[in-house]
């Protein structure tokens, strides 16, 4: 019960044997408040639930409701927290992400407020650039700035119905709109920012999607000479939207042409494995790929070792170099003797 328990994170044990975790809980200290509305000055709806977040961890405590005053009542011990308040039922109500320290005196107070919760109607339109209407395209909302809730935020989704149209109820404030096309569609997303939606709403002018830019290039080996590379996999993934991944492979003469969002794009070339050339990413956008329409691997950085399990080599194991951000740099399977190699390219990303 949250009312009558603390939340408690604990990172000081350390596993190396068998070990009793046991912990005694004792009545920790008091976190609670008010959220209320200032249309009314009452407290809010029925729904609305509140949670306390260790920001050391991010392990979040349980999920207490609020009642019917509007009052909530939960237990922690001293430390750091981040108290999250949503609605789980309503997806267009705007959470609330307040810091706030707990210190080992006494407990704390914390009020949170909602300046509007009017949510008028805002309205748009999405088309392609051949002026037909485009259904089934994924409207994705997040506030950049709430009318008088510092704290608030709102990030939704919707789709456009069969004639192109959307809507969506919003409380007073500034948004930026995300609208994104199936992956199958020749049309790519495209983003509208600064929507200011007032007491009375807004209608938001109409959208037109464009076809997605088709990339071309070439795929060389670098250094003298520059000789294609072919069966190379190309590959864009989106950074943002719905991170949807384009793919493809360079043909005999190391040409390739993806078509691909007009976004902010990192690309992986990935050649065959049983080249000595080094996987290459480059960050760019879509119109901004190379210059001079070639790209250039490299020999890159020759890795060797041996795999072994208590002293004996282990056979047909994979083995994947990835950087702290989990972008693959190569791929590697061992011999018969445990032994295997890779090439990584040392420059990372470009």
């Amino acid at each position: 019960d949250p009312s009558s328990l603390p939340f408690l994170v604990t990172t000081d044990e350390i596993l190396e044997a068998d070990a009793d975790l046991s912990v005694t809980l004792d009545r920790g200290l008091a976190l609670y408040g008010q959220i209320t509305n200032g249309d009314d000055g009452l407290a809010i709806a029925p729904g609305a639930v509140v949670q306390a977040v260790d920001v050391v961890t991010g392990v979040g405590g349980p999920v207490a409701e609020v009642g019917d005053d509007g009052r909530y009542r939960l237990r922690v011990y001293p430390g750091d927290y981040e108290l999250r308040v949503w609605k789980p039922e309503n997806a267009f109500f705007p959470s609330q992400a307040v810091p706030l320290t707990v210190s080992e005196a006494s407990g704390l107070e914390q009020d949170l407020h909602y300046e509007s919760l009017l949510m008028p109607t805002v309205v748009g339109e999405v088309r392609d650039s051949d002026g037909g209407s485009r259904p089934n395209v994924s409207v994705i909302i997040r506030s950049d700035e709430l009318t008088g809730t510092p704290f608030g935020a709102v990030e939704v989704e919707t789709n456009t119905d069969s004639n192109g149209l959307f809507q969506a109820r919003l409380i007073p404030g500034s948004y930026t709109f995300e609208f994104v096309p199936d992956y199958d569609s020749p049309w790519g997303p495209t983003t509208v920012t600064d929507v200011v939606v007032g007491r009375d709403g807004a209608e938001i002018d109409a959208v037109s999607l464009r076809e997605r830019p088709p990339v071309q290039g070439t795929i060389v080996s670098e250094g003298a000479g520059g000789l294609p590379v072919a069966g190379v996999l190309v590959r864009a993934e989106e950074q943002g939207y719905h991170g949807y991944v384009y793919e493809t492979v360079s043909n005999e003469d190391g040409l390739f042409v993806l078509p691909v969002s007009d976004a902010d794009l990192i690309w992986t070339f990935e050649p065959p494995r049983d080249s000595d050339l080094a996987t290459t990413f480059l960050h760019r956008y879509a119109g901004d790929l190379v210059e001079g329409g070639q790209v250039a691997l490299s020999a890159g950085q020759l890795v060797t070792g041996t795999v072994t399990w208590n002293g004996e080599p282990v056979p047909y194991a994979t083995l994947d170099v990835r950087d702290e951000d989990d972008r693959l740099f190569g791929t590697a399977t061992t011999d018969v003797d445990g032994g295997y190699f890779v090439r990584i390219d040392p420059a990372g990303i470009r």
